[in-house]
């Protein structure tokens, strides 16, 4: 009896150990955090793009317009450039809508050298802006050209800068007082019902909705276009719309070599949505165009506070996003249809389509853990990294694709474990889960072959040997052909234009077809070699991006680890021939990704185009598959270990996400 009680004192007592380096870490977050936003007391607002440029005055007045940003604007930089030796002059004033002159200031400059850069500051901090409200800067220059300001792309203005006080770290610490609660909750209730699978659900739909709204608008891979798909599947239109180049069509503009460009009419709520940004804030066609990397809390309160519709239409290109099915979006397109029909408007839709995503994964998961009970640590890990959450929480095609892969692998499991005949039961599903991936990314069809793990003698009950290989093959071949069938019926439905929407070094005879085989075909060193090559950088050199490519700090080396740790731990999911198999299917699944990326590349230009740590993603569970060499013991072990480990990397990365992308 005392020897009971001793151990029931000493299992307290590691759980209260657990407890208390959950807490720790999660301390050491919240303090980096806290001490970031203490120590931010000013902020911006730049109207820049990438390529901005100097050009020097061709006039003496310069005129352009402003919204302002703030009620108290401190100070306005312009940046610029001196075009001659000596003494230089300007002035610079700001009316408002009015015609009112709100400020006038001459500047003198002496000893200048030619070609020098300077910021020139103008004070405003006497004045009273009102935000939201457009005003016009007049850049005065007595002497023609003696100065160049500082302009971007083909546009006629100049690059402004507002800065002012930043005002919300009360805001930002009750953010995250509130995600310490949360969380500290969660992972109490997750240890006191020893893991249960509800309660894993929980953590998903709740970290996953908190990343949504953490996150900045537009602000992963491709997002904004992502967007603007799932915007007009939910307005009827399940084709693409190719339209003239013209200079009014924004965000990542690359037109066919007819001068075409496949393009929708937006509102201006969506336009808006990509100023949100402390810089790149300009009417452009660039990449950075579209996308938010830090964002400004003023420019997003106002998108709300101006949630109506101005009249305002804007075209925004679908580059490389056009031919995309309605499958891959039917989560957010749902939500997004169902947000219209209530009434929802603004940037209020845009976040209800991120959540769309972030439930419908949830659910799934929910069923690999349902599914998947002896696979649990590996599931649950595989699930939180952190690269891959961000992206579930956005606007994106890679969360539903990552979770859908999961839980076919999952699935094919099961049915190994349970040793049971492989019915309809079992290739229904598998048909569904397979033609789906296809329809989102053809490539990750290859984990069908995962189903050579199972014992050929459950494909068909008759004894003969060879009978049963035939049905084993049979059955893979025919459901590849099936989801084949599937997907070419699904894309009768999209107009194609995806092989037409690249133009300049992507040249449409170096995308598909002869050139690529011919140049495989004369350079077999060569073309081995650059396999080689990219494959060491994406899977080796960058396996941190892999883990977090969107997620800044030491924690995603730190998971990167745990992964490794966590799946040889685990219990032992294959033999060694299955587990060969899987590396195979890894390593021909890695190529085929490399191969289709060649395809869209010059061939001879040495690198390949377009390739990102995420693509890998979906065969890394291989990887995890390949590495378990535990056993109940062992995973038992990791199962203590794994809700600590995902409640603090969860914590860690909303409050990394709440200061990089808002402190």
């Amino acid at each position: 009896m005392k020897l009971i009680e001793e151990i029931e004192v000493k299992k307290i007592n590691i759980n209260w150990i657990i407890f208390g380096i959950a807490c720790t870490f999660i301390l050491i977050g919240n303090l980096i955090g806290i001490r970031k936003i203490s120590n931010t007391d000013y902020t911006n607002y730049e109207v820049k793009g990438k390529n901005g440029h100097y050009e020097a005055i061709d006039g003496h007045y310069v005129r352009n317009e402003f919204i302002a940003i703030d009620d108290k604007i401190l100070q306005i930089n312009i940046p610029m450039q001196f075009n001659k030796t000596g003494n230089v002059s300007l002035s610079v004033s700001i009316i408002d809508s009015k015609n009112k002159t709100i400020f006038y200031k001459d500047y003198s400059y002496e000893k200048i050298e030619d070609g020098s850069e300077w910021m020139h500051q103008c004070d405003v901090s006497q004045e009273k802006f009102v935000r939201g409200k457009k005003y016009t800067i007049i850049v005065y220059i007595p002497e023609n050209k003696s100065i160049s300001l500082c302009k971007y792309d083909d546009i006629q203005n100049i690059a402004l800068t507002q800065v002012y006080k930043f005002k919300y770290k009360g805001i930002l610490f009750g953010i995250i007082f509130l995600m310490d609660v949360l969380f500290l909750l969660l992972y109490y209730f997750l240890k006191k019902s020893n893991g249960n699978n509800k309660w894993w659900f929980c953590l998903a739909l709740v970290s996953g909705i908190g990343l949504s709204f953490l996150m900045v608008p537009c602000s992963q891979a491709d997002e904004y276009r992502h967007f603007l798909r799932i915007y007009d599947i939910a307005n009827g239109n399940l084709s693409d719309n190719l339209i003239e180049y013209n200079d009014n069509i924004t965000g990542n503009v690359i037109p066919t070599t007819s001068g075409q460009v496949c393009a929708i009419e937006i509102p201006s709520w969506i336009e808006n949505m990509k100023y949100i940004d402390t810089n790149f804030n300009y009417l452009g066609n660039s990449y950075e165009n579209e996308c938010n990397y830090h964002g400004n809390l003023d420019k997003f309160f106002t998108l709300f506070e101006n949630n109506k519709e101005d009249g305002r239409k804007y075209f925004a290109a679908l580059t490389a996003v056009s031919d995309i099915s309605i499958l891959a979006y039917l989560p957010q397109v749902v939500f997004l249809y169902l947000a219209m029909l209530l009434g929802c408007k603004g940037i209020t839709l845009y976040y209800i389509a991120r959540i769309g995503g972030v439930i419908a994964c949830s659910i799934l998961f929910y069923f690999c853990l349902q599914i998947g009970k002896r696979y649990k640590n590996i599931i649950c890990t595989l699930y939180f990294i952190p690269n891959i959450m961000l992206l579930r929480s956005s606007c994106s095609t890679d969360g539903l694709l990552n979770i859908l892969v999961l839980l076919a692998i999952t699935w094919i499991l099961y049915y190994k474990d349970e040793k049971h005949m492989l019915n309809m039961k079992f290739w229904l599903p598998m048909l569904a889960m397979i033609s789906y991936i296809s329809i989102i990314k053809l490539p990750y069809t290859l984990i069908i072959f995962l189903i050579l793990i199972i014992d050929k003698k459950y494909f068909c009950k008759t004894e003969n040997k060879y009978a049963k290989l035939v049905a084993k093959w049979g059955t893979i071949l025919g459901t590849l052909f099936c989801s084949a069938v599937i997907y070419k019926c699904m894309n009768y439905f999209v107009k194609y234009n995806y092989n037409k929407s690249y133009k300049g070094t992507l040249e449409p005879e170096n995308l598909v077809g002869k050139t690529h085989i011919n140049y495989m075909i004369s350079h077999p060193v060569e073309i081995s070699i650059l396999f080689v090559k990219e494959l060491y950088n994406h899977l080796i050199t960058q396996f941190s991006d892999i883990i977090g490519q969107n997620y800044n700090g030491y924690y995603k080396y730190v998971y990167g680890i745990f992964i490794v740790f966590a799946a040889v731990l685990s219990v032992k999911c294959l033999s060694n021939l299955h587990k060969t198999i899987s590396g195979m299917i890894f390593i021909v699944g890695c190529l085929t990704i490399l191969l289709v990326g060649f395809t869209w590349t010059a061939p001879d230009i040495g690198y390949i185009y377009g390739i990102s740590g995420r693509y890998f993603v979906p065969f890394l569970y291989f990887i995890m598959l390949v590495l378990s060499f535990g056993n109940e013991q062992t995973d038992k072990y990791v199962k203590k270990i794994v809700p600590t480990f995902i409640l603090v990397g969860v914590g860690i990365m909303n409050i990394n996400c709440l200061i990089n992308y808002w402190g």
